[in-house]
């Protein structure tokens, strides 16, 4: 089955040029880690709200999915509207 995970996000006082976000997903059987997937790193480290989206195929076994929302750098990010679907027709 494919998955999206989408949100919004938005950062400001970011100095350090190697600063990144990451919207990503762990994949679980029951409690048995199985991988990730995450976005590329953004363009520009200081944005107003942008939309954030990754669309991944569990993986063979994935029985739980857990939404990464975390932030690696020297400023703010907020994140904000965080969905994760599956999304329905998709072609694995």
């Amino acid at each position: 089955r494919t998955y999206r995970l989408r949100t919004t996000v938005r950062t400001e006082g970011m100095a350090n040029p190697a600063a990144w976000y990451v919207l990503g997903l762990w994949w679980f059987d029951n409690d048995t880690w199985l991988g990730e997937a995450k976005n590329e790193d953004p363009a520009d480290i200081n944005y107003d709200w942008t939309v954030l989206v990754i669309e991944e195929v569990a993986p063979p076994g994935a029985n739980r999915a857990a939404a990464v929302l975390s932030a690696h750098h020297d400023g703010t990010a907020w994140y904000d509207d965080v969905v994760l679907a599956e999304v329905q027709g998709a072609r694995e």
